[in-house]
């Protein structure tokens, strides 16, 4: 949460966060193990299942950071005094060396301090809510006094962790230790998540959530010394993920790793998160608002598209086109011919299920900021906020749809002079502006409209955007604004309740039971939803298009595939049985059409479980 603001979710955000407390979130235990035994706080003798003992910890810190962000911003009293005794527990029990968490990560071979990171991300978010500096301390003295080895591997990300410490103490040392970690780290690595790899021609062969967290640290640096070098690390990592890996929800491949940006590639459901963390950390030591842009892409289309309506099961791996889903649908080459695609409370390993619980509580926690006697309005969506400015009161609340509407209004009520900072996307053609009815035009600085207010007022933004037709490699998207617009055929869905869980948390088969075959003419209509803020399909907005049916085309299906233990692997399993894919489009020549035009129905990607995104184009 930014410093100096309490912010509320209003409207579609507070219905996400509800929706997830009263699913995975409030109760995650239904993902499975390790979410089924005790953890951080807890006994340090827990059954590993034959998983490297870090990996156990990791998942279940997911889980903490984003329960907990989510019992704050919903005030939810019960959750939160969950969330605080878990953490209290780890802060209060403090060896002599300053050594924080479980005790057998803490030496010897099984010693990491990844989990560690992934966990002090929920004591970060409680501080900022109730102010203790006990944490903030004891997780300085853990990084201070414990002497471990912080710059290999994932250990680098702790820098993370110590740089925001410097913020709050103000103590030299943690900041020459965070140069330090970061140092060693590029000078000793082998991975391509380095500056090195950053600030070269190289196109990275990495593991997604390797490098999306570690893309971040320069900027993090950057922001505490002023040194550009870091900061233009940090970018030209980012601007390496559009280049080569951005896929058509918004998110980057990441099946685990990055391969390239076809639209057959799918996305780690993990990477929608830690993708759109590491942007918002450059989108506000930037100010450049097409992090902005690419953050709410994400969210609302892959992020969205990623979990189930009532948030009880998710993806581990989705794309953006998916017309069947069941325990074999996995087309990738890792996982190839397994459930991983599949809506499940644990679809493959459990990383997944403990992340995607930090999606949208961090998006509504970094969507506005305060900068001296400025707010900003980064990321649309309904909220409140108040703040303690210049010895006055500052209240305003947001009201729209958003992403569903690019309608916006702020009720402004202050006793004393701010500027309101309301980012002006990139993708917007137009911006209407009224304050209190009178249209305004007011100055942008740096991608920002900045209105400087001293009273009582209501501000209405329109941001105005056409539909645009993309093209990729062998087909063809439609998008408008922040989102992206799939067909939506209609499905066979099968829930199946899993053995030793609540059978309100099943698994899913889904199959396309509908229309699918089209490839797209053109002559897009863009349509607004009745009422979108009831997140039902039916109430969203949509585009029609007009479009040809594709006689020859069906879905893949076959009795052995080849499963390979990784993307870039030689050793295989090949497996027998019943396989059913979704196909790759057709190829363009000769491409078998219906004479008869016909006008489907287009409706945002993240609210279609199965659908078809990219087509081919007439």
């Amino acid at each position: 949460m930014s410093k100096g603001l309490k912010i509320r979710p209003r409207g579609i955000l507070r219905k996400l966060l509800e929706r997830q407390m009263s699913g995975l979130t409030g109760n995650i235990e239904q993902a499975g193990y390790p979410y089924t035994v005790a953890l951080w706080g807890e006994d340090d003798h827990i059954p590993t299942n034959g998983n490297p003992v870090w990996w156990v910890y990791e998942q279940s810190a997911y889980w903490v950071d984003g329960f907990t962000r989510a019992a704050i911003l919903l005030e939810d009293g019960e959750a939160l005094s969950r969330a605080q005794d878990i953490i209290y527990k780890v802060i209060n029990r403090q060896d002599a060396d300053g050594y924080l968490g479980p005790g057998v990560l803490k030496e010897g071979e099984r010693a990491t301090r990844w989990p560690h990171t992934v966990f002090f991300r929920a004591c970060m978010a409680l501080y900022e809510y109730n102010g203790d500096v006990r944490i903030a301390e004891a997780l300085a003295r853990h990084y201070l006094g414990e002497g471990a080895t912080h710059y290999k591997w994932r250990n680098v990300l702790g820098v993370e962790i110590i740089a925001w410490l410097y913020g709050i103490l103000d103590d030299p040392r943690l900041l020459a230790l965070a140069e330090e970690i970061y140092a060693k780290y590029n000078e000793s690595t082998p991975y391509d998540s380095s500056d090195a790899v950053a600030l070269s021609d190289k196109k990275p062969f990495e593991h997604g959530v390797s490098y999306n967290e570690y893309m971040k640290l320069g900027a993090i640096l950057f922001s505490h010394t002023g040194k550009e070098i870091y900061l233009r690390a940090s970018r030209a990592a980012a601007a390496k993920l559009d280049k080569y890996f951005m896929l058509p929800g918004g998110c980057i491949c990441s099946n685990e790793y990055t391969v390239d940006d076809s639209y057959r590639q799918s996305y780690e459901t993990c990477n929608n998160v830690d993708y759109s963390w590491s942007l918002s950390y450059l989108m506000n030591i930037t100010g450049d608002v097409g992090y902005a842009d690419r953050i709410e892409r994400c969210v609302f289309n892959a992020g969205l598209g990623s979990v189930t309506e009532d948030f009880r099961a998710l993806q581990y791996f989705s794309t953006a086109n998916q017309l069947v889903l069941d325990g074999s649908s996995n087309h990738n080459r890792f996982k190839r011919g397994s459930g991983w695609m599949r809506y499940s409370p644990s679809p493959g390993t459990a990383c997944c299920p403990g992340n995607v619980n930090r999606l949208f509580p961090i998006y509504v926690d970094r969507s506005w900021r305060i900068v001296g006697e400025r707010i900003y309005s980064s990321l649309f969506g309904a909220t409140e906020v108040e703040a303690e400015l210049g010895g006055g009161h500052v209240r305003i609340e947001e009201s729209t749809a958003y992403p569903f509407e690019t309608r916006i209004k702020y009720d402004v009520k202050c006793d004393v002079p701010f500027t309101l900072c309301i980012r002006r996307p990139n993708w917007a053609e137009g911006v209407k502006l009224l304050k209190n009815g009178a249209p305004l035009s007011p100055e942008e600085k740096n991608g920002y409209l900045e209105l400087a207010l001293s009273d009582h007022c209501t501000v209405e933004l329109e941001l105005e955007c056409s539909v645009r037709e993309n093209l990729v490699r062998g087909g063809a998207f439609v998008s408008r604004g922040p989102l992206v617009y799939s067909l939506c055929p209609q499905a066979s869905v099968t829930a199946k309740p899993i053995e030793g869980r609540r059978p309100d948390f099943p698994e899913y088969d889904m199959y396309v039971s509908g229309e699918w075959r089209y490839a797209l003419v053109g002559d897009y209509t863009f349509r607004e939803g009745a009422d979108p803020s009831s997140l039902s399909l039916h109430g969203m907005p949509t585009v029609t298009a007009r479009a040809r049916r594709i006689t020859d085309w069906e879905l893949e299906h076959h009795d052995s595939v080849r499963r390979y233990a990784g993307e870039r692997s030689r050793r295989y399993t090949d497996l027998h049985g019943s396989f059913t894919f979704t196909p790759p489009l057709k190829p363009r020549r000769g491409l078998p059409l219906a004479e008869e035009e016909e006008t489907i129905t287009l409706y945002p990607y993240g609210l279609c479980k199965l659908r078809l995104t990219v087509m081919n184009k007439v």
